[in-house]
């Protein structure tokens, strides 16, 4: 009996030196500076791993044998089996999202690029997002990241199609932005054109927001002006409408370029196309336009503001009218409306009636055959003149017609005033 008791305690003696010894490496009773190093330890050291943890504290790690949680200190780790599985209830977008950023720098550091945990959240991704993602200024902007990092990197996390995705946070709450495919890319349906039409109502201070108030990058250092070159960049005014040649249409805002389309019209006769008068400046017939933003120009819906000078008006004696349903303009002076009185003429004697009038029919705008002829605004003669052919005019009309009929002086026909001699 005494024997057995001495290979006792000699065995037990035994089991406690071994197990001093392996202390350091056991998980059973852990070294005091524990709660400093595990962190590391169950990352970086080989002889532990998670499996480890869960003999003592469970495969939930909610306590186990030991009674202890590892959630009574932390609440995001161990991480769960689904963390890295996008869709997962528990995927470690979501929940960051949820829990907020500052229990995950509690692991990783508020850098997060590892803290006490020695991983960091940037071995993977570009989240959680640098403390200077929204400060424009910062080369962690996230404007100069996110095209630094490719579209991939964000819709890792919000999404395909940048609405939210795993991390239920849409860029679009923000901004406009990120584009999608085909945006610079004339043809696509995604052509910025018509988001810009469509979505923003030709808002282009949204544009600004990023690529800078003079369009020449901005936050973004992406200049628009690479592509519209003309002065005053995107908002130049054949940007939208008209061409290289001049601000008229076609093409119009959508894209139109036949005279049947209202937006097209008979601009391009008014003001390149005329063979019997001076080309017409745009304010003739529209608001004067100051600035790309004056209310007078940008409209949702977009609709033509027409505000007639003193020419089309024969100095506000008549009210042109311009009706968008039809595309029709009546009484306007340089379409026929015009009435010069006998009582008032140096030349009595040119007169059959007490005036000389024109043709007051309203104009087609969309009329294929605008015409140049003399007749589309006036008979030959006009009414109320004596008799006279078209190459009899240049007579008492000299200096603005020849025997032949064609106009010699643009400047003084339709000009408002009757040109004798």
């Amino acid at each position: 009996m005494r024997k057995l008791l001495a290979l006792l305690i000699i065995f037990s003696f035994c089991l406690l030196s071994c197990s001093e010894k392996k202390q350091p490496l056991t998980v059973g009773s852990h070294p005091s500076d524990w709660l400093e190093v595990h962190g590391k330890m169950v990352v970086k050291d080989s002889s532990l791993s998670m499996q480890s943890c869960q003999a003592c504290h469970g495969v939930d790690y909610s306590g186990g044998a030991s009674g202890v949680s590892c959630y009574s200190c932390h609440v995001l780790y161990p991480h769960t089996k689904d963390w890295l599985t996008v869709g997962s209830a528990t995927f470690h977008g979501g929940i960051a999202l949820q829990s907020h950023n500052d229990k995950c720098q509690s692991c990783h550091g508020e850098d997060y690029k590892g803290g006490n945990s020695e991983v960091s959240c940037y071995d993977c991704h570009a989240y959680p997002h640098a403390l200077g993602w929204q400060d424009e200024n910062s080369v962690e902007f996230h404007g100069k990241v996110s095209r630094q990092l490719g579209k991939e990197e964000c819709q890792a996390c919000h999404g395909t199609d940048f609405s939210g995705g795993s991390s239920g946070k849409s860029c679009f709450e923000c901004h406009t932005y990120p584009h999608k495919d085909g945006f610079a890319q004339p043809g696509s349906p995604n052509f910025h054109r018509g988001f810009i039409k469509q979505s923003i109502k030709w808002d282009l201070s949204q544009c600004q927001a990023c690529h800078g108030s003079d369009y020449t990058g901005g936050r973004v250092e992406v200049s628009c002006t690479t592509c519209h070159t003309s002065v005053g960049g995107p908002e130049a005014c054949n940007t939208c409408h008209g061409n290289e040649n001049n601000f008229a249409p076609p093409v119009d805002l959508s894209g139109n370029t036949d005279i049947s389309a209202t937006g097209v019209g008979a601009h391009q006769k008014h003001v390149a196309d005329t063979k019997i008068t001076v080309l017409l400046d745009c304010e003739v017939c529209h608001t004067p336009v100051v600035n790309f933003s004056d209310a007078t120009h940008i409209d949702d819906p977009p609709s033509p503001d027409i505000h007639f000078n003193t020419l089309a008006t024969d100095s506000n004696r008549l009210t042109t009218v311009w009706t968008h349903g039809n595309a029709t303009c009546s009484e306007a002076y340089c379409h026929g409306a015009f009435e010069f009185k006998k009582s008032e003429s140096a030349y009595a004697w040119a007169y059959t009636d007490s005036v000389i009038t024109g043709n007051q029919n309203p104009v087609v705008w969309t009329q294929t055959a605008v015409g140049d002829s003399c007749k589309f605004c006036h008979d030959l003669p006009p009414e109320g003149h004596v008799a006279a052919t078209i190459n009899t005019c240049t007579i008492c009309h000299g200096s603005v017609v020849d025997a032949n009929g064609v106009i010699i002086d643009k400047t003084k026909h339709i000009d408002g005033k009757i040109d004798v001699f």
